[in-house]
């Protein structure tokens, strides 16, 4: 199975994804979110941090592909879609 072709959000904080997350609540959409997977890196938002965002707006996460050398695709749908 290949990776899906799905809306990209690239975010950059867990203030970033809880804010699309919250803007987002009522739609019905897989959209795989982009994060850095270097925790040096500025940008930088752990799989448990994602993790834990979508657990609280009830979003499900789904697999996680590499998207090139330092950047991590994780697919989300929403609870119930």
């Amino acid at each position: 199975m290949g990776m899906p072709d799905l809306k990209r959000i690239t975010i950059a904080s867990e203030r970033e994804l809880a804010v699309w997350l919250s803007k987002h609540a009522g739609d019905e959409e897989r959209v795989m979110l982009v994060t850095h997977t270097n925790p040096s890196h500025r940008k930088h938002v752990s799989r448990e941090q994602v993790g834990a965002l979508l657990a609280e707006s009830q979003w499900k996460a789904g697999p996680r592909y590499t998207l090139g050398s330092h950047l991590l695709g994780h697919v989300i749908t929403k609870t119930g879609a």
